[in-house]
């Protein structure tokens, strides 16, 4: 799902006026934070060898997807209603 969501990434860089709507807000954040990840264990795998241990870091990180994922999913089923003060 990660690597998915980091294709997405490419796709705001060309077009940052989908992230104004919460939808996007939230998909904007979790297609950056895939492209993170996925860019720390590219990283890490040049410099040493590939290992578990180093993707103990990456684990915070795709819980935050998860749950940008989720507010996604719930906005669009509107049990999330945003209110702007007036």
């Amino acid at each position: 799902m990660t690597l998915v969501l980091s294709f997405v990434f490419l796709v705001f860089l060309a077009r940052p006026a989908l992230i104004n709507t919460p939808e996007g807000f939230y998909l904007g954040l979790a297609s950056f934070m895939s492209a993170m990840c996925h860019g720390y264990t590219f990283f890490i795998s040049l410099i040493n060898e590939w290992t578990p241990r180093f993707l103990m870091g990456v684990i915070p990180q795709i819980e935050i997807v998860a749950l940008c994922l989720i507010l996604i999913f719930l906005h669009r089923c509107k049990l999330i209603v945003l209110q702007r003060p007036v």
